[in-house]
């Protein structure tokens, strides 16, 4: 049977208080589920330059130059392992740095070097452009008050 994740956020410390307690949280500790579980996490928006195609970094007079979007997370968090799943299996303890995907181009260039809050789904890094063990599918992002 699927369980139901109920979620509040509590102001202004941006808490997060889940009856799940593998979904997400901001706070210190917290223990993040992978996909489906979307998470609220916050943070601080920054930009790493990482090398891409077609050598990630061997050459990098020739690789591509990536402006990747970091969130730098105001406590490290673990990230649990999923049994059943093929990719998500891996957890990861000690968590401070993750990967944003968005699905719109430039959509978080307002808020770099701000501190943010960010909703969305982690799943564990599959590809040469993912920069960070854990990733996370952006769904909203917005600065923090």
């Amino acid at each position: 049977m699927k369980s139901s994740t109920l979620c509040v956020a509590v102001a202004p410390l941006l808490a997060l208080s889940c009856t799940n307690p593998r979904a997400a949280s901001g706070q210190a500790g917290a223990q993040l589920a992978y996909e489906p579980a979307v998470v609220t996490l916050s943070g601080t928006l920054t930009v790493a330059m990482k090398y891409g195609t077609p050598n990630y970094g061997e050459n990098p007079a020739t690789d591509q130059k990536l402006q990747i979007p970091i969130l730098r997370l105001d406590h490290p968090a673990s990230v649990l392992g999923d049994s059943t799943s093929e990719t998500n299996r891996e957890s990861f303890s000690n968590v401070k740095e993750i990967q944003l995907l968005f699905n719109q181009a430039g959509a978080h260039r307002q808020l770099i070097n701000r501190h943010v809050v960010v909703t969305g789904t982690l799943s564990r890094a599959m590809s040469g452009r993912h920069f960070t063990d854990v990733v996370l599918s952006v769904r909203a992002i917005r600065r923090a008050d």
